[in-house]
Parts: structure tokens; sequence; C-alpha cells
């Protein structure tokens, strides 16, 4: 009986809270500021055809001035990613490696024949209680897999790539 009074108390309180409100804010925020963080990530394109228009000349000394700026533009970005990646720590870790690259509680089934309040049924399998369940945690999953970009995981930023693309 004191299991089913926690229970019921633990419902109670399951009802004030908005929990698919706030988890779906949740996501809102983090979706938004992983799309923020792609759009900031830099290019070299702009700079290597501003400074392909800004030091003209065929000549070795031109060329060289061009690759020099863009290389330290790309070094730049990569010394950057190794504070905040660790994909791309591992892959570059000391500068060496950098010169040779270039409510579970609440929703229990009670004794029907207590008679609490909404609690008519005694339902062998809560379905609704398992899609929710599957719902949120389908929504915490994708906020966690997109909390840092930067990560290891599959769906993270391809930074590796970006890095090997840019030295090209």
């Amino acid at each position: 009986r004191l299991f089913e009074k926690i229970s019921l108390h633990t419902q109670y309180f399951t009802e004030l809270i908005p929990i698919s409100f706030v988890l779906g804010f949740y996501v809102s925020i983090v979706v938004q500021r992983w799309w923020a963080q792609y759009e900031n990530l830099p290019w070299p394109d702009a700079l290597s055809l501003y400074t392909s228009t800004s030091i003209p000349g065929n000549d070795d000394r031109g060329r060289m001035m061009r690759r020099t700026i863009v290389r330290y533009a790309n070094l730049a970005f990569t010394l950057t990613l190794i504070m905040i990646s660790p994909k791309i720590k591992k892959r570059f870790p000391t500068l060496d490696h950098l010169v040779e690259a270039a409510t579970l509680m609440g929703r229990q089934f009670l004794d029907p024949k207590m008679n609490y309040d909404k609690q008519p049924l005694d339902i062998v399998f809560p379905i609704f209680t398992y899609l929710q369940f599957f719902f949120y945690m389908g929504w915490l999953k994708v906020a966690e897999s997109l909390v840092n970009p930067f990560g290891e995981d599959d769906d993270d930023f391809e930074i590796n790539w970006l890095i090997d693309r840019n030295l090209q």
C-alpha cells in the first residue's frame, strides 16, 4: 500500500510538469546551437580567392606567398579544432603530426480494488507509457548526439574531411 501511495504521489506531480514541452524546448535549443556551429565553420575558399587576386603573378615568389597565407589559415583552423574536438586531437596529438599532414514511478498500474481516481482498469501491458518513454528517450538521444558536433560520433561534423579538403 505504501508503494501505491508513492506511485499516486509521483503521478500527481508528473502531471504538473510538462515534460514534453521542456524536452521539446531543450531539443530545439540544441538543434539551433548545432546549426549555428555548422554555419560558423570557416571555409578557406573566400580567403584563397582574395589572396589569389591580391597577390598576382605566376612567379615562384607570388605562388609561395599565396600558399603560405592559406597554409597559415588552415593551421589556425586545425589548431582551434584540436582544442575543441577529441577526434582531431587524436589525429594530431603533437605538432609533428601537423607537420606530417599538412517518469516510470508515477505510471505504475495499481490495484483496481482500491478504487483510486482515474485508475479504473488493470491493464497488463502499459502501452502508452512505453510509447511516451520511447518518444522522450528518442528526443533525448537526438539532443545528446547534437550537443557536441565536434566529437567522435557518426553524426558529428566530418572535421577530418574538412581539413583534408581545405589542404587540397
